[in-house]
């Protein structure tokens, strides 16, 4: 497990900036709030202040820190190069960045995380209310009310573990809440890899990429986890590590980074986007493996996929003959979700999303992809509040809905969400 950073090193990372200004028009928060508090040069001041005890943690300064979306968006622009997401991740480790209520509130959510089980009968309760219509005797802004409009209206649930293989070509790291309430996108995922000629192995423990505990400041708790996925991982030292879920890759490469060990280096160096594998894996294939798309179809690209990511995931769309896809663009730079910010921030999170519904609705599609889960949720929270008519899927699904098969040419069903 990493050491946790010390008040000297904080200062150390946030002496960097010389407070230029670069990163404003790139924040999110900034752009919605207009105010020098909810700006990364703003963040790293009220930093600099607590780590020097110049600063008194009063509840303006920890709301304003905690109101980082950790969307790296500054950091990619900064001429200083200041490394700012080691520095939020370790303010929140060390220094009194989070509002009391809000602790309390994280704390209840990783306890839920830490059982699946939990998890699957508060989704089939949710769905039974959604069907049912008593989901309308909760607010639409109550937490119920959320938590109900978040889900996907037909929940797959893991069944099985892939069997130990030992001509696995790929490792591929489903993500905890997607075995717990979406495992359809897993089934996609193996089909579309088989049709391509990847043999895919999964990890045997259930694994988690820490990136809850890790925005929420929970050191013990993310090192922990990243001890769990390196000693399993590290099982098959040979094997690229596809992350099915864009915020999971970005969060095991954070900390994995923040492990400082070889082995999880040598971890780190595996990992891969699913979307890239799967494309260099049909860069290789001739034969056709997609149905021709019926209609046009937009994608939402989350702040956690890189640019490389970006034009990966679009090329691998791209392969489904006649695809339009349209990339939703507008909006602040993120939607909002960031970790646990929807349910901690839910006002600010609904601004940020806000401008991206309405880009998608004016595009008149029914399907929007979005390959990360907390993103994929917020947005069918929103859009069902709207009642727009456009359904939310990850791309896999999407894909595999138009995976060509031996008695069936044609595109298959998606699962609503």
């Amino acid at each position: 497990m990493a050491k946790l950073p010390t008040r000297e090193d904080l200062t150390k990372d946030a002496d960097l900036c010389v407070k230029c200004g670069v990163c404003l028009p790139h924040c999110p928060t900034f752009a919605l709030h207009n105010d020098e508090t909810e700006s990364p040069r703003g963040r790293i001041a009220l930093v600099q202040g607590l780590a020097n005890n110049q600063l008194s943690p009063t509840p303006k300064v920890r709301e304003s820190l905690d109101h980082c979306l950790s969307c790296g968006r500054c950091e990619s622009v900064c001429p200083a190069q200041v490394p700012y997401s080691r520095l939020m991740d370790g303010a929140r480790f060390i220094l009194p960045t989070t509002p009391a209520r809000t602790v309390r509130k994280r704390r209840l959510t990783a306890r839920l995380l830490k059982s699946p089980r939990i998890l699957r009968i508060l989704a089939q309760l949710a769905r039974m209310f959604r069907r049912t219509g008593l989901h309308k005797a909760f607010g639409p802004d109550s937490a119920a009310g959320r938590t109900i409009a978040w889900l996907p209206e037909s929940i797959t649930i893991a069944r099985h573990t892939l069997p130990v293989n030992a001509g696995a070509t790929a490792l591929i790291f489903p993500g905890c809440l997607t075995s717990a309430f979406e495992q359809d996108i897993v089934d996609c995922a193996v089909r579309i890899g088989e049709r391509l000629g990847v043999v895919w192995q999964e990890p045997q423990k259930s694994l988690c990429c820490a990136g809850l505990y890790q925005h929420m400041g929970e050191h013990a708790a993310t090192g922990s986890l990243m001890t769990m996925a390196v000693d399993e991982l590290a099982a098959h030292p040979h094997l690229p590590i596809a992350t099915v879920l864009s915020g999971c890759g970005k969060s095991l490469r954070e900390n994995l980074a923040g492990a400082d060990t070889r082995r999880a280096a040598q971890v780190r160096e595996r990992l891969v986007d699913i979307h890239t594998l799967l494309l260099q894996s049909f860069d290789r294939k001739f034969e056709p493996v997609f149905a021709p798309a019926r209609e046009p179809v937009a994608v939402y690209l989350p702040c956690s996929i890189s640019a490389g990511q970006q034009q990966h995931l679009i090329r691998l769309l791209n392969h489904v003959p006649g695809a339009q896809v349209h990339v939703i663009s507008r909006g602040f730079g993120c939607c909002g979700a960031a970790g646990d910010n929807m349910t901690t921030y839910p006002d600010t999170a609904d601004a940020l999303v806000e401008p991206l519904i309405t880009e998608a609705v004016g595009l008149g599609v029914s399907r929007i992809l979005i390959p990360n889960l907390g993103c994929a949720w917020h947005w069918r929270a929103n859009l069902r509040r709207r009642n727009a008519p456009i359904t939310v899927c990850h791309p896999l699904q999407w894909l595999g809905a138009h995976l060509k098969t031996n008695d069936h040419a044609g595109a298959g069903a998606i699962i609503n969400g």
